[in-house]
């Protein structure tokens, strides 16, 4: 696959669109929280303002954006509610990485993405494999007349309550063996069921449901790639995956950090007689939480601005590396954002305890932690070979 060279910086208007976004979706996300109900209203209002269709090409009616434009985009409308920015981020990667590279497969999709509000989930986690859709325990069947019937079990399906299409994975047999297929198919009336609803530590707000897929009749016009085409495009396609995640749990750690910034100097210890934005401890510890969101965020920007490398192992490894140490640093912040504001902090008043929990997702989105470092060590020490799939 060809890659045009990147810009190095992103675009003004993209990101200006997702901090119009903020406000509203900052003051629906308790609720959401504390209903485990998903966000129906922020994606109205991202739907009506155009912002489910930044990456869709532009001349397919979309903003063309980069993998650059969504990163810095999905880290600032993460300040507002990181749970809608997950969601919506399992959308907007999606779109970008089929449309570089499988467009004419579905540029149809595309264009309803930008002119009907078509929203993509993706159905690759599975309980028998994690995250590791190299190996899916799904199975596609061929069907006599052409097409496929899949089943099998899919776990965290981000976005499922509003979901028009399914961007699937599976294994098919084929004479090379049992490889991977992959299918964008309209959301069926059929063949699909949610065995539980999302109910956890964070990121409530994001409907990652657990659905069966029960004998899903797929016609052929919804194959993506079979075999090598699907592992390479994952590969080669991991600047739109990895470092879109890590914005997310970025912008959390902003959201965290702005609110123990801006409150700080409101408050007073009158036993001291000073403002607790006096206090040298409270000084170092903004200090250190800047220093460390600062070169988080750089470490993440320059990751997805570079040119991909040419050994699409290395380029994947790259990425989930700098996916790993944003969520990492992502935590730290909040966790120190929490301690330093004391036991207001740990308030369902306020939200440091919810983008505390919220941060926590970013260390469990695959690949693992091992598994990234195993990844990157095998680049540098000459023994990736051919990838055995993240964990």
């Amino acid at each position: 696959m060809q890659h045009p060279s990147r810009p190095t910086e992103p675009r003004q208007e993209i990101v200006d669109l997702a901090a119009g976004l903020v406000p509203a979706l900052a003051a629906r996300a308790a609720g959401y929280d504390e209903a485990d109900a998903f966000c129906h209203e922020d994606f109205d209002e991202m739907v009506a303002a155009g912002y489910t269709a930044i990456t869709v090409p532009a001349e397919l009616g979309g903003m063309g954006a980069g993998a650059l434009d969504l990163v810095a985009a999905q880290s600032r409308l993460a300040e507002g509610n990181p749970a809608t920015a997950l969601a919506v981020n399992m959308h907007l990667h999606g779109v970008g990485l089929l449309a570089e590279g499988f467009r004419d497969r579905v540029e149809p999709f595309l264009k309803q993405v930008a002119t009907e509000g078509a929203i993509l989930a993706g159905g690759f986690s599975e309980p028998q494999s994690g995250g590791n859709w190299w190996y899916q325990a799904s199975t596609a069947t061929p069907l006599p007349g052409g097409g496929y019937r899949l089943s099998g079990t899919k776990t965290f399906f981000t976005g499922w309550p509003r979901a028009t299409h399914l961007f699937l994975s599976a294994a098919v047999e084929t004479e090379d063996g049992r490889e991977p297929i992959g299918f964008l198919v309209p959301r069926p009336e059929r063949g699909v069921r949610v065995l539980g609803d999302w109910k956890a530590m964070g990121m409530r707000a994001t409907g990652s449901h657990a659905l069966a897929i029960d004998d899903l009749e797929i016609p052929p016009e919804c194959v993506v790639a079979v075999g090598f085409p699907v592992a390479v495009s994952f590969l080669v396609g991991s600047h739109w995956s990895w470092p879109s995640f890590a914005s997310i749990f970025l912008g959390a750690a902003e959201a965290a950090f702005r609110h123990v910034a801006d409150g700080l100097p409101k408050r007073r210890n009158e036993g001291l007689g000073q403002s607790l934005a006096e206090l040298p401890g409270v000084q170092q510890a903004v200090g250190e939480m800047r220093m460390r969101l600062d070169a988080a965020r750089a470490t993440l920007l320059a990751a997805v601005a570079r040119p991909p490398d040419p050994d699409p192992v290395a380029h994947y490894g790259r990425m989930a590396g700098a996916k790993l140490f944003t969520c990492q640093t992502a935590l730290e912040v909040c966790t120190m954002a929490l301690r330093t504001a004391g036991g207001s902090g740990y308030l369902r008043t306020g939200p440091l305890e919810r983008l505390l929990r919220d941060a926590n997702a970013g260390l469990l989105l695959p690949p693992s932690h091992d598994a990234t470092l195993q990844w990157l060590g095998r680049v540098e020490l000459g023994t990736a070979g051919a990838p055995g799939g993240p964990r």
